[in-house]
C-alpha cells in the first residue's frame, strides 16, 4: 500500500511467483506493443526472453500481441503439470517443479495444494498440503518435496517428479545429488538456454530455457513412493 507503483490494477500476482501484466493497448503497425511494468523487490525473470530484471523498479516492455508478459520471481517455485482440459483428467501423477535459483544466498518454502478436483469435500478438510522448499546457502542449492499431509481420497501412492533447477545466467552446474547419493551424468540432464524465445512457457520436461538465462539442472524421478520426501541438490 505504501508504493504507488503496487496499486497498478492492471497486473497482477498469479500465486507468489508469478507477476502477469497483460498487454492492454493496441499493438504499433509492426505487431510490437509496449507497456510498463512495475516490477516488485527481488530478482524476476522473464519467463519468455530470460532477461532478469530487480525491483523495486518499472521498466518497459515490448512483445508481440500473441505473447503475455510473465515473470518469475527468483526463489520461486513453479509447479505444474501435463496440459488438459479439465480438472478431472489431470495427470497428478506426473508433476513438474521449476525451481528458480536465486542469485544470492536465500531460502523459500512453498505450499504445494491438492484435493479432487471435483467436489467440494475440500470444504470438510479434504485436501492435502505439501511444502517444498528451496535454498541457497552459497554455491550449494537444495531443493525439497516433503509428502502431502492431511490428504488420503485423492492421494496416489506413487509419482513421477520432474525437478528443474534454473540456474543464474552464468554459473556453472556442479555434481548432483539425490536424496544424499551423487548421480552419474547419465541420471540428469543440463539444458542449455534455446538459440530463440520459444512459443510456449512451462512446457515441462526436456523443454529448454530461454534465451537470456542460464541453464537447467534437470532430473526426472520415477515411481517415487508419495509417503517419501526427496531432496535433489547441486553441489
Amino acid at each position: 500500500p505504501q508504493v504507488p507503483e503496487a496499486r497498478d490494477n492492471t497486473q497482477y500476482l498469479f500465486g507468489n511467483d508469478l507477476l502477469v501484466a497483460p498487454i492492454i493497448a493496441p499493438a504499433e503497425s509492426n505487431g510490437i506493443a509496449r507497456r510498463n511494468v512495475w516490477i516488485p523487490q527481488g530478482e524476476w525473470e522473464d519467463a519468455w526472453t530470460g532477461e532478469t530484471q530487480t525491483g523495486p523498479a518499472t521498466i518497459s516492455v515490448a512483445v508481440p500481441l500473441e505473447r503475455m508478459p510473465v515473470f518469475v520471481r527468483r526463489g520461486g517455485i513453479v509447479a505444474t503439470i501435463p496440459q488438459t482440459c479439465f480438472t478431472r483428467n489431470s495427470t497428478w501423477t506426473n508433476v513438474t517443479l521449476d525451481a528458480y535459483v536465486p542469485s544470492f544466498a536465500a531460502e523459500s518454502k512453498r505450499l504445494r495444494y491438492e484435493e479432487d478436483g471435483e467436489t467440494t469435500a475440500y470444504t470438510n478438510g479434504e485436501y492435502g498440503l505439501s511444502q517444498m522448499t528451496l535454498t541457497r546457502r552459497g554455491s550449494p542449492v537444495s531443493l525439497t518435496v516433503e509428502p502431502s499431509a492431511g490428504f488420503r481420497r485423492f492421494q496416489t501412492d506413487r509419482r513421477t517428479w520432474t525437478l528443474r533447477l534454473h540456474l543464474p545466467k552464468g554459473q556453472a552446474a556442479g555434481p548432483v545429488a539425490l536424496n544424499g547419493k551423487r548421480l552419474g551424468e547419465e541420471q540428469y540432464r543440463i539444458l542449455p538456454a534455446a538459440s530463440e524465445t520459444a512459443g510456449m512457457i512451462f512446457e515441462g520436461t526436456g523443454s529448454l530455457p530461454p534465451p537470456d538465462s542460464g541453464s537447467i539442472v534437470e532430473v526426472v524421478v520415477r515411481d517415487q513412493p508419495s509417503s517419501e520426501s526427496i531432496t535433489l541438490t547441486l553441489e
